[in-house]
């Protein structure tokens, strides 16, 4: 199987205009984890402690490759040690890697990737949000700026303001319509020279500090409201990114929040959208947004947001809410519907993954959401969502995978994903006889389809798909959209869904074309038979529309 990916924010930054499909998928997946292969690859470094570490396709090849930081952890007594030794690897395309040439990451405490093409030479670069050491004085850290080569990537941080903030997320985008990509470093200081600022790009990965575009609530010290997380992304289609701030601990009950872009690259609090966020810890003063991720989740051409959050009171629970965009800068909430209950989870056995990474790693053509750094192994501790269509998802929970911890552990870390195989990996730095090396334990993942279900009503979409055997003999699936319950049962064929399918199917429907009758041997709703012996008749030829006449 080919596993493609495409990243919503492969990186925390790299935009994916959509995940979703319009059609409901045939069937659902199993995902086997097998045993877990201890030092399945090491590379050697000057670091002797692993930061933070993601997974992201770099090179354009739908490989996921791999960033690794280094970091100083805090201790008694401890102090920063500056910037650490990381590693950028590129996968061979079977989660084998190859070391990438040139420069490494040199960060303290890295938080997030934003990856993009920041030069406009067609070569992805990596910028690092970086906030230092983690523990007082929290003396902060500059940010670093990688450019791709094509082999690998030239550290130009020195291009870069030299502030050492406490940048703990960022975003990017073109805000002021230029034609190249803008950085927000999300610095969460208190201290003037510290605060947020906006790198404005001259094409060439130039940069120049501007706090002057950011909304007061920002950069104002008298009216701050300052935040862990931030988004650009266009949310009202007028081609400008717009400013998407997390809601943070401790800060007087301020939702999560969008600053809309003016059309000339500036945000202000005077224009601005309140989220509508479920309080999962029953206390929205610690409900802590780490992470906030624009994409198009239902298809409809319309970025939404996906927000991860976590409990401050601890640093534990999973929240990651979903916001559905309506069109004229309106959000709905829909997350139970969407996601899944176990999406909002408040216990403190679950951790909130720190992004998600969007690919068809099922291969059926409906792009999934892998979770990245949520590190718990309870039951209920998220494992990935499962696309369904429809912008719709099944949550897959560790209790579905392995009842083995050290596996969970595993599972709870860094995807890979290549032309061959799928699974987890973790990353860890050790010290031997005074040399410290990169090295990954790995848990492979062995995925099976089960049993298609041929004719089943999609809860989330409130759409139906049924397998259909025309009069020439040849089968077909497709989605059927319900139109009208009362007074009659009205359905009309998804025109755009229509596949023909060539492996037998038990339970096809059969349709008569000289009758116009539709017969369904039966309709599963949450894998129950629901209804038995449907027929439909044609109402409307043209429009493909069909009425329930009778079922049992």
């Amino acid at each position: 199987m080919r596993y493609r990916s495409n990243p919503i924010k492969f990186s925390m930054g790299f935009l994916l205009a959509s995940i979703s499909t319009t059609t409901i998928a045939d069937g659902a997946y199993d995902y086997t984890p097998g045993a877990i292969k201890f030092d399945k690859f090491n590379f050697q470094s000057s670091s002797d402690s692993k930061g933070y570490v993601q997974s992201i396709d770099l090179d354009g090849d739908g490989d996921l490759d791999l960033v690794i930081t280094g970091t100083t952890y805090p201790s008694s007594g401890g102090v920063s040690r500056g910037g650490q030794e990381g590693k950028i690897l590129f996968n061979n395309g079977d989660n084998s890697f190859t070391e990438a040439e040139g420069d490494t990451p040199p960060s303290d405490t890295a938080r997030e990737f934003l990856v993009h093409d920041f030069n406009g030479d067609g070569i992805l670069d990596i910028y690092i949000a970086d906030h230092g050491y983690d523990a007082d004085p929290f003396p902060g850290h500059p940010d670093q700026l990688l450019i791709g080569t094509g082999k690998g990537f030239t550290d130009v941080s020195a291009r870069l303001p030299q502030v050492a903030g406490f940048s703990h997320n960022g975003a990017a985008g073109d805000i002021d319509g230029d034609g190249d990509i803008d950085i927000l470093s999300l610095n969460s200081d208190r201290v003037a020279q510290e605060l947020p600022y906006l790198l404005l790009n001259d094409g060439q990965a130039n940069f120049t500090m501007d706090r002057s575009r950011l909304p007061a609530s920002l950069v104002d010290l008298s009216q701050l409201k300052n935040s862990y997380s931030a988004e650009l992304s266009d949310l009202d289609n007028d081609g400008y990114p717009d400013l998407i701030i997390g809601r943070n601990q401790y800060t007087n009950l301020t939702p999560t929040r969008i600053h809309w872009n003016d059309g000339q690259g500036n945000f202000r609090d005077s224009s601005v959208t309140y989220l509508d966020e479920i309080d999962v810890f029953s206390n929205l003063e610690t409900l802590t947004v780490i992470e906030i991720q624009g994409l198009d989740v239902d298809g409809d051409g319309l970025n939404d947001l996906l927000v991860h959050a976590y409990n401050a009171d601890g640093f534990k629970g999973t929240s990651i809410q979903l916001f559905i965009n309506s069109g004229s800068r309106q959000f709905v909430n829909e997350t139970i519907k969407r996601l899944g209950s176990a999406a909002v989870n408040p216990s403190s056995s679950t951790g909130v993954p720190t992004v998600a990474t969007a690919l068809d790693v099922n291969g059926d053509g409906i792009r999934d959401l892998l979770l990245q750094n949520s590190s718990g192994t309870s039951d209920d501790q998220l494992f990935m969502f499962e696309g369904t269509g429809n912008g719709c998802f099944e949550a897959i929970t560790m209790s579905k995978l392995s009842a083995d911890t050290e596996t969970r552990y595993r599972l709870a870390q860094t995807p890979l994903v290549s032309a061959s195989e799928f699974g987890y990996v973790e990353l860890t730095a050790i010290t031997s006889n005074g040399q410290s090396k990169f090295f990954a334990n790995y848990v492979p993942i062995t995925i099976t389809a089960r049993p298609v279900i041929e004719n089943s009503f999609h809860n989330c979409s409130g759409k139906l798909k049924f397998t259909v055997k025309l009069d020439s003999g040849a089968t077909y699936t497709s989605d059927f959209s319900l139109l009208s319950t009362n007074p009659e049962i009205i359905v009309q064929v998804d025109v755009a869904t229509i596949k023909e399918v060539f492996d037998a199917r038990a339970k096809p429907g059969v349709f008569n074309g000289a009758t116009g009758k539709l017969a369904m041997p039966e309709l599963v709703v949450d894998g129950q038979v629901f209804m038995r012996n449907l027929e439909f008749v044609v109402v409307d030829a043209e429009k493909l529309q069909f009425k329930l006449v009778s079922y049992e």
